[in-house]
């Protein structure tokens, strides 16, 4: 019997699912599942399965980013004593990863050095995805030859984390007096202030109260783009967005990357 691991790192969660393979012609059986959700978000939650019995529903952990969601699935799989086929790391047999590949391969490839480093090098047409697949991709088996790991070499960010794409909360890039038109005393402090933190009212509307949330009314990006495919409205906002916001800021990093 040999254990599967299939993993998918998305920008915001991460996915793994654990088959038992009794041999090459019979067909994998789910043994578990455990996933990890509302990365970046104040409510990161992991919700565990065994088989058909539900261990753990929205279960409330902290995680810094992809490499901590790892080892927590990680250790949840391995703490399981009622798990009997996964004990260590070492029962792990074969890791099917999920990862931005450009169209080059047609089937499902094993990650060679070759592989390894194209994909690192398709990184930034996938930012959110390919650095945190190609960590995991290391944390289970070295890194073929020296690499930078899929680590950030750009980002739309300036000097803070409000120029750029939108965040969750955060607005992104935004006409500097937009924030003047909203309201009239924005540089008096917030009520989120303190004695040691002073914190005006328009960082607050910048940082905590626009970007995804206040344009789709959620952070959630699997509920902002289920909609799309259901409405013609939808679809048309959702184009808008892309081409307005985010194409110009791709295109520059783009370019960056040839000049580099």
């Amino acid at each position: 019997m040999k254990i599967s691991f299939a993993i998918n790192a998305g920008s915001r969660s991460l996915k793994v699912f654990v088959y038992s393979v009794e041999d090459r012609k019979a067909t994998p059986r789910e043994i578990a599942n455990a996933q990890i959700g509302g990365l970046s978000s104040p409510k990161t939650s992991l919700t565990y399965t065994r088989g058909n019995e539900g261990i753990y529903k929205s279960h409330q952990v902290k995680a810094e980013g992809q490499d901590d969601t790892f080892s927590i699935i990680l250790d949840t799989l391995l703490g399981d004593e009622q798990l009997d086929e996964v004990g260590s790391k070492s029962d792990i047999t074969i890791t099917c990863h999920r990862i931005v590949h450009g169209g080059r391969y047609e089937s499902a490839q094993i990650i060679t050095k070759d592989a390894y480093h194209h994909i690192e090098a398709l990184s930034d047409l996938a930012l959110l995805h390919n650095g945190a697949a190609l960590g995991i991709v290391e944390s289970l088996v070295p890194a073929p030859e020296p690499s930078k790991g899929g680590k950030s070499w750009d980002t739309t960010m300036g000097l803070t984390p409000l120029s750029g794409l939108p965040g969750a909360t955060r607005s992104g890039n935004v006409d500097p007096s937009l924030v003047f038109h909203y309201a009239s005393d924005v540089g008096k402090l917030s009520p989120a202030s303190t004695e040691k933190l002073h914190i005006s009212k328009a960082d607050q509307i910048l940082n905590k109260e626009s970007g995804l949330s206040t344009l789709a009314g959620t952070r959630d990006f699997a509920a902002i783009q289920e909609p799309i495919v259901q409405s013609t409205h939808n679809t048309l906002l959702h184009s808008t967005f892309l081409w307005t916001v985010f194409a110009p800021l791709l295109g520059a990093i783009t370019s960056r990357s040839k000049v580099k």
